[in-house]
């Protein structure tokens, strides 16, 4: 904890403030006590890690830390920002007509009905975070006390649906065969072997083939690609991988039919997610981060208001918005 020194002298609080002249040797008093209390607040400037207590009090929650990032820094190692494997770039540029934005309002998806809102990955407030982030109770540890991203924070933020089926990552027998059988539309044996390569589905040919161009009127086109756009925001936002490029077949099945995309909890599969995420980053030897940080991101913005102040300051604010989230008895207090 940063310790705070206060001078205060009552005796000479209230000399100053009657019309009664100080004499001489008060004022040498109260120079020397300002002079003393000035070289103190220099000394508390140069603030040092020694200042601080390394690591947990005691061992009753967090029973290891020398697994955690945290005990590198406190040795004064820092590894840098970590990578984020989230992949938004290609989503900014997708297509969109109006039917396929009715269309994801429809299952729930309605916050990806705009791709431009999606924000470049802010590796340094990640890792901050990151820093932070106690795997033991999977909340983060702030100086205010502890703090987390809740399945209510979901349900704000993402506007994805929270109750309903599991969203489980059932095994599949020969992936590229599944993906095959199981897409949206029928493929040709080129397109299979364009679209799919080891570990999933290529995100870029997904964008190349249904986010490039408007599917026009056909309302079976409009069915597909709205599809296949779900299923890209699914692999580069939600659930990104370790590549970052490709996003794995066992999602199409809960993205099949339309009607049923709702009855799926995404946002508890994509808060358990993240949580994984947070978790294997917090890793001394960990460089990249696979969860949704977009939502992290989002979720720090709205808890710590400095942070969003910050960047409006320093970037346009075009597509910067306040989410209003309801607040916690810490933050009210």
């Amino acid at each position: 904890m940063i310790r705070t020194v206060t001078y205060s002298n009552t005796n000479t609080k209230t000399q100053l403030h009657t019309n009664h002249p100080l004499t001489l040797s008060q004022l040498h008093e109260l120079q020397s006590h300002t002079n003393q209390a000035s070289r103190t607040r220099f000394k508390l400037r140069k603030f040092r890690m020694d200042d601080i207590l390394p690591g947990p009090v005691t061992g009753a929650i967090i029973v290891d830390n020398s697994y955690h990032v945290s005990s590198d820094v406190w040795n004064g190692v820092e590894r840098g920002p970590l990578e984020c494997m989230s992949s938004n770039r290609s989503l900014k540029h997708w297509v969109l007509s109006d039917a396929q934005r009715e269309i994801l309002h429809m299952v729930g998806f309605g916050v990806f009905a705009n791709p431009r809102i999606v924000l470049q990955n802010d590796t340094r407030l990640v890792s901050a975070l990151v820093e932070r982030w106690r795997p033991e109770t999977n909340t983060f540890f702030m100086r205010q006390g502890e703090m987390t991203v809740t399945l209510e924070d979901v349900g704000y933020i993402l506007g994805l649906p929270v109750l309903g089926r599991l969203v489980v990552g059932d095994g599949i027998d020969g992936n590229q065969s599944y993906f095959e059988r199981a897409w949206f539309e029928e493929l040709t044996p080129e397109q299979v072997k364009e679209g799919y390569t080891r570990g999933g589905v290529r995100l870029s040919w997904l964008f190349d083939t249904y986010g490039s161009a408007d599917p026009g009127p056909d309302p079976r086109r409009i069915a597909v690609h709205t599809h296949a756009y779900m299923f890209f925001v699914v692999g580069s936002i939600l659930f990104p991988t370790s590549s970052r490029n490709v996003v794995h077949p066992r999602y199409i099945r809960h993205l099949r039919t339309l009607s049923h995309v709702r009855t799926w909890s995404w946002g508890s599969a994509v808060l358990a997610y993240l949580y994984r995420g947070l978790s294997t980053a917090a890793q001394k030897g960990s460089k990249k981060i696979s969860c949704c940080v977009w939502l992290l991101m989002l979720w720090s913005y709205e808890r710590f208001a400095n942070i969003l102040s910050i960047i409006v300051q320093t970037k346009s604010t075009k597509h910067y918005y306040k989410l209003s989230l309801p607040k916690t008895k810490m933050e009210d207090g």
